[in-house]
């Protein structure tokens, strides 16, 4: 399964990573596919952000075709390598936003973006055949208290058997006095 998962990640990613160097080594071209999002949302986000930390966001559509580029590299080699992976998924569905906004193929349709932001969404979900962090804390949880009523139980039976022992020698004594 894990080589199946590793082809699996490696086909999905390379369209990403394909695309991001494209983005990369021809901005103008790129710049063309993010510019009404980024038209768009810089503004927004400049207003959010900080005076000093929105003067330093760039808005040129060629610096956001790179940056793009970038995340989608990254992001696909992380997910393809295994490491990080719902990192490296988040990256390509963050990267993948734009494209799916604005791309028409030639019937006019954005399916194939829509799909591709959809795939990396729910690869951000993936957890590699194993449940996540908090199941895993809850079941160990679960097991702690299990093996502690077990400890308990045990540490009553004893002190029933002591008490029980005590008691007859007691008994005992009481007799020898008497």
């Amino acid at each position: 399964m894990a080589l199946l998962r590793f082809f699996g990640r490696a086909l999905f990613s390379s369209y990403f990573v394909a695309d991001g160097v494209g983005m990369i080594t021809s901005p103008d071209k790129g710049a063309e596919r993010v510019e009404t999002t980024t038209d768009r949302i810089v503004p927004l986000v400049q207003r959010v952000l900080p005076e000093g930390a929105s003067d330093a966001l760039p808005e040129d559509p060629k610096t956001w075709s790179r940056i793009f580029g970038c995340m989608q590299v990254a992001g696909g080699a992380l997910y393809t390598l295994g490491l990080g992976r719902r990192f490296g998924a988040l990256l390509l569905a963050i990267s993948a936003v734009p494209k799916a906004l604005n791309a028409r193929d030639e019937e006019g349709s954005s399916l194939v973006p829509l799909s591709l932001l959809g795939a990396a969404i729910v690869a951000t979900r993936d957890r590699n055949g194993k449940p996540s962090l908090s199941w895993r804390a809850e079941q160990a949880r679960k097991e702690a208290g299990k093996a502690l009523d077990r400890k308990a139980d045990k540490v009553n039976r004893k002190a029933k058997k002591a008490a029980k022992k005590a008691e007859k020698k007691l008994n005992k004594t009481r007799k020898s006095f008497k």
